[in-house]
């Protein structure tokens, strides 16, 4: 009898200790989700302020361009705002890029039963830069 009682006794506590790295797991998961998603907007951001640079504004087809990175890279296109130079700058002026994505998160909250909810979290790149041409 105290075999079957170890037994059990090991089994509750492995399971108990499953469900709890998993649920570790979980919240590990979702708190790290959007800073992944800020690097990858933080990369593509630092290439067309390079850009800009260069020739003064981002052209049309720069533009178009960018759009393509971003959803290569799984961003959604209707939830992006883009504020650049759209005309040629001087050498030396200082320009403004900034990107604003809205990402939508699903996360489970464990109150009151587990619920599923979604989150809108703004990511927003702001660099500075200065006309080289």
């Amino acid at each position: 009898m105290n075999k079957k009682q170890g037994n059990i006794t090991s089994t509750i506590t492995l399971i108990i200790s499953l469900a709890f790295l998993l649920i570790t797991a979980i919240y590990i998961i979702n708190t790290i989700t959007p800073f992944v998603w800020y690097q990858k907007l933080q990369a593509i951001a630092e290439k067309y302020v390079y850009i800009i640079e260069k020739f003064g504004y981002l052209t049309d087809d720069e533009e178009q361009e960018l759009y393509k990175d971003l959803q290569q890279d799984g961003f959604e296109i209707d939830k992006i705002v883009l504020d650049c130079p759209k005309s040629y700058l001087a050498y030396g002026t200082l320009f403004k890029f900034e990107i604003t994505y809205t990402l939508s998160q699903e996360y489970n909250v464990i109150a009151n039963g587990i619920k599923n909810e979604a989150r809108s979290i703004p990511l927003q790149i702001t660099k500075y830069g200065y006309s080289k041409i």
